[in-house]
């Protein structure tokens, strides 16, 4: 079996949208640092959102459009331990919300089931009811 049959299946349902990945809310927290800084502080952040292709996250105090960062994603499984994963990115969007921005990040490679398993596994158990 394909390991990216679930990926696959909503590649095609993006119409109207500048993403090519669809996006499934879930919530977790991640903390993010600017990757071109070896002593960045990191920088709590809630995701709201997930693709195989970028997040969605919320965020006091935005990064720079095009600042290229790296994402421990920080989740509960479904066994209920908490488990972490990294993942690398861009900023790809800013949108102001209120007292918070909504930060769009899109990864430089798609979530791995090699490099990120717990991540791909928590994105393939999201979506199977899709």
């Amino acid at each position: 079996m394909d390991d990216n049959l679930c990926f696959k299946k909503r590649a095609g349902n993006v119409k109207n949208s500048t993403r090519k990945h669809h996006r499934y809310p879930y919530i977790a927290s991640a903390a993010i640092r600017e990757r071109n800084i070896a002593d960045a502080e990191p920088v709590t952040v809630m995701v709201n959102n997930i693709s195989e292709g970028g997040m969605g996250v919320f965020i006091e105090t935005p990064f720079k459009k095009g600042t290229k960062v790296s994402i421990e994603v920080n989740f509960i499984n479904l066994y209920g331990s908490e488990i972490k994963d990294v993942i690398h990115g861009e900023v790809s969007g800013l949108t102001e919300r209120d007292t918070l921005y909504f930060m769009g990040i899109s990864f430089d490679k798609k979530i791995d089931p090699y490099k990120q398993p717990n991540l791909y596994e928590l994105f393939n158990q999201s979506i199977k009811g899709d």
